[in-house]
């Protein structure tokens, strides 16, 4: 398994920031960071733009360090309501995913990305949902979720449970 040494042009998620040096797959290297400018190889001509990006990234890191705090504080414990399918039961048809809840948050003028959403797992209820939120510079807040169906739900009594009259527990037949 061959690693390629680079110098990262700009931050990459789950990988590293700009003016770091990362070791990186080959193929990844090769088909992704390399030809979308995301890094260089990393030699000792390339060595020296370290510095000089090391210091434009802390200067980044603190415009968005500030953008973060200030969408955190925009963001902290709103609610966000959604309509969605559902049969005669109540029972959701499909899910709510994190692709789902960008583009809502998005809809409503809020600059949050798919990459920012810390879900699990699909909402497959109706409800109120926390939602984490890892903004930049490791800034955090919830925002809820309000899954609401798209009609009245009328639930089904079961013929067997109105028909039969209930025992008094304690006295046996």
């Amino acid at each position: 398994m061959n690693k390629y040494k680079l110098l990262l042009l700009e931050d990459v998620v789950n990988h590293g920031r700009k003016g770091e040096v990362v070791d990186a797959r080959a193929g990844y290297a090769r088909n992704f960071l390399l030809p979308k400018g995301r890094a260089i190889m990393a030699t000792q001509g390339t060595l020296k733009m370290r510095e000089r990006l090391s210091h434009e990234r802390e200067e980044q890191a603190k415009r968005d360090l500030e953008t973060a705090l200030l969408l955190k504080n925009t963001l902290h414990e709103i609610s966000i309501e959604v309509e969605v399918k559902v049969d005669a039961d109540g029972n959701m048809y499909g899910s709510v995913t994190v692709s789902d809840i960008a583009n809502l948050m998005q809809n409503r003028g809020y600059g949050v990305e798919k990459q920012m959403v810390m879900l699990q797992m699909p909402i497959r209820q109706l409800g109120r949902h926390p939602i984490r939120l890892k903004l930049p510079e490791g800034v955090e807040t919830t925002v809820y979720l309000v899954v609401n169906p798209d009609r009245i739900i009328t639930k089904k009594v079961r013929a067997e449970e109105s028909k039969t009259p209930e025992a008094p527990q304690g006295e046996t037949p």
